[in-house]
Order: C-alpha cells, then sequence, then structure tokens
C-alpha cells in the first residue's frame, strides 16, 4: 500500500515536468518542419536563378561553330590523314611555334594529338583546336594515344607502321627532320621514305 502511495506521488509530482516536456518536443519539431520547407523554397528559388539554359545554349553554340568549321576545313582540305603519323602537341607550346607545326602536319597529311582539355576547359579548347584547324588539318584529344606512345614531352613525333614497329622523337625539330631520321636509321624506314618521297614530288 505504501509503495503504491508512493508511486502514485512520484508520477503526481513529475506529471507537470514531463507534460512540459511534450509541448516543448512537439514545438521542436514543429520548428523544424517549418525551417526545413524555409530551406526546401529557398533551394527552389536558388536553382531557379541559375542560368542552366544560357550555359547549355553557350554550349551548343560552341559545338555548332566547331562542327561547322570542321565541315568546312573537310572540303577545302578534301586530303586524307596518313593512318600512324602523328604530331602530339600541348598548349604550352609556343603559339607560333604550334601554327608552324599545324602547317607541317597539313604537308604530310599528320594528325595532331592533344592529351586533353586546355587548361580544363571545353570553350578554350574549341578555340584553340579552330586556331590549328584553319592550316587546313585536323587536331584531336587523345590521351590514350598520348600513353600508347609514352609521350613525356612535346613536341613528340610518331610514325607508327603496324602497331608493332613505330619509331618516335621529341624535340624542337620539324616534322620533316623526323620522318629523314626515321628514313635514315627507324624500323619505319621504308614508309618514312615512301612519305618523304610523295611529299617532295
Amino acid at each position: 500500500m505504501a509503495k503504491s502511495f508512493f508511486i502514485f506521488l512520484v508520477y503526481f509530482l513529475t506529471f507537470p515536468y514531463l507534460l512540459n516536456a511534450e509541448v516543448n518536443l512537439e514545438s521542436l519539431v514543429d520548428n523544424l518542419e517549418k525551417r526545413s520547407q524555409t530551406f526546401q523554397v529557398e533551394n527552389e528559388e536558388l536553382l531557379k536563378n541559375l542560368e542552366i539554359p544560357e550555359l547549355e545554349f553557350e554550349l551548343e553554340a560552341l559545338i555548332s561553330e566547331a562542327e561547322k568549321k570542321s565541315d568546312l576545313i573537310s572540303k577545302t582540305c578534301p586530303r586524307k590523314t596518313v593512318t600512324g603519323l602523328f604530331i602530339f602537341i600541348s598548349n604550352a607550346i609556343p603559339k607560333s611555334s604550334l601554327i608552324s607545326l599545324a602547317k607541317q602536319a597539313n604537308d604530310y597529311s599528320a594528325m595532331l594529338v592533344m592529351r586533353g582539355f586546355v587548361n580544363d576547359s571545353f570553350k578554350e579548347t574549341v578555340v584553340f583546336i579552330q586556331e590549328l584547324n584553319e592550316q587546313g588539318n585536323r587536331a584531336m584529344i587523345d590521351p590514350e594515344t598520348f600513353a600508347k606512345y609514352d609521350i613525356e614531352q612535346v613536341p613528340a613525333f610518331v610514325l607508327n607502321q603496324d602497331d608493332i614497329n613505330y619509331d618516335k622523337i621529341s624535340g624542337n625539330i620539324t616534322l620533316t627532320y623526323a620522318l629523314e631520321q626515321f628514313a635514315a636509321s627507324g624500323d619505319t624506314r621504308v614508309l618514312a621514305q615512301e612519305i618523304l618521297s610523295a611529299v617532295s614530288q
């Protein structure tokens, strides 16, 4: 009897505190729900203010311009690229040297190869490639080809005959000089001689 009375007394004395705690908990939950709704609205407004459509439009315009330039070059310079003749470049090479390499690539129908985007920027890369394409040749981004031939220094010149026999040389030289070295003592000497002869005619 005394034990039951004691339990009743404890419950009676603590009931107001328990009731107050429940009220505070409900208030806290209600406050969190309101803050969550406010955050959701602010987040939606932020997304609306982002100029994503304009960014997509600019990207599409750049791609369209690059495709038009590429089609124009294909019509004015129909000569095909020599399979396996590469000049590896980067935007770190002085512009005057790049233009010279681009002209050499056009003369020998070689392919200009870049490892990746210019300054990690698609826009800058499009502009960079367009300037090279104005010389009448093509450039491509191909990190796998860089790795395949273990290119560590640019400019580098590679003549690949059959994926087994290929020659590589790097340095501030011309494509003509590179081919002459390959023709003199390289594994691709016969192919290099043929390319040199075809261009000299």
